[in-house]
């Protein structure tokens, strides 16, 4: 397995990625038109896709060409702004792979965070797993995203948590 910065031929594999989470905003009563075609206020999915790409700020986890996972990120808010593992990868291996990349080009002495879906789903529980064994803890409160509810995770220095990319 290997990370690649993603390119805009790369745009079908992050939407089709990204429909395998729809399941869980449809759960949260949220609606997908919103999350997928934006609210006036925050991006549509599409041009938030061509954006990251363009910037450079998008990461996918590859093995044998196959998607495994996606990872975006912001310079500006020192934060992961989109992360999804594919439901058949090997998720610790992916997501650890990921968030270790994204970790490397955000600024480590500044504080890091995520969002994350305020989901009970099992894949979103392990992705709190996988960002709690880099040493993030979650921020009292919950936001909307694009009519999503959110939960906002950071770690403060991530110097700590570097020995959890042992065992990559």
């Amino acid at each position: 397995m290997e990370v690649k910065t993603m390119e805009l031929s790369d745009r079908e594999e992050w939407l089709k990625l990204s429909r395998q989470y729809d399941k869980f905003i449809i759960e949260m009563g949220a609606d997908l038109r919103q999350w997928y075609n934006g609210n006036g206020k925050e991006d549509a999915f599409g041009d938030y896709m061509e954006r990251k790409i363009s910037n450079k700020q998008a990461l996918m986890a590859v093995k044998e060409g196959a998607c495994l996972g996606i990872a975006a990120f912001s310079f500006s808010n020192n934060s992961f702004s989109f992360f999804a593992v594919e439901g058949n990868a090997p998720f610790e291996q992916t997501a650890r792979l990921l968030i270790s990349s994204v970790l490397s080009r955000l600024d480590t002495s500044r504080e890091v965070t995520v969002n994350i879906m305020k989901s009970r789903a099992l894949l979103i529980e392990r992705q709190r797993e996988v960002f709690r064994a880099f040493g993030f803890e979650k921020i009292e409160g919950e936001f909307i995203e694009n009519g999503v509810k959110m939960e906002k995770w950071r770690v403060k220095n991530t110097a700590f948590s570097l020995p959890c990319l042992i065992n990559l």
